[in-house]
C-alpha cells in the first residue's frame, strides 16, 4: 500500500469513527436523557442502529475487507440498518407536534 493510499484510508477511517460516535451518542443522549416521548425515543434508537451500520460499513469493512464477504457480516448489516428503518418510521408515525 503507497503512502498515499494509507492516509487517505486512515482519513475515511477517523472521519467514519467521528461521523458514527456522534450519532451513537446522539442517540445515546436521546434515549436517556431526553423527555420520555415515543418519537424521540424511536429517534435514538435510529440513531444509534445508523451509527452502529456507518461504523461496520465505513470503518469495519475497510480494516477487514476479508470479512465483508461473509454472509453472516452482510445480514447483520442489513439488520442493523433495517432496525434504523424501522426507527424512523416510528418516529415518523408517533410524532405528535411541536410542543408549546
Amino acid at each position: 500500500m503507497t503512502a498515499a493510499r494509507s492516509m487517505v484510508l486512515a482519513f475515511r477511517v477517523c472521519l467514519g469513527s467521528i461521523w458514527a460516535t456522534s450519532l451513537v451518542v446522539l442517540g445515546l443522549w436521546a434515549l436517556l436523557d431526553a423527555p420520555s416521548r415515543t418519537s424521540i425515543t424511536c429517534a435514538g434508537i435510529a440513531s444509534v442502529a445508523m451509527g452502529v451500520f456507518l461504523f461496520m460499513t465505513f470503518v469495519a469493512d475497510r480494516l477487514f475487507p476479508a470479512a465483508g464477504g461473509r454472509l453472516s457480516i452482510w445480514l447483520a448489516e442489513m439488520a442493523i440498518f433495517l432496525l434504523f428503518l424501522g426507527g424512523c418510521i416510528a418516529a415518523f408515525i408517533s410524532y405528535e407536534g411541536a410542543v408549546a
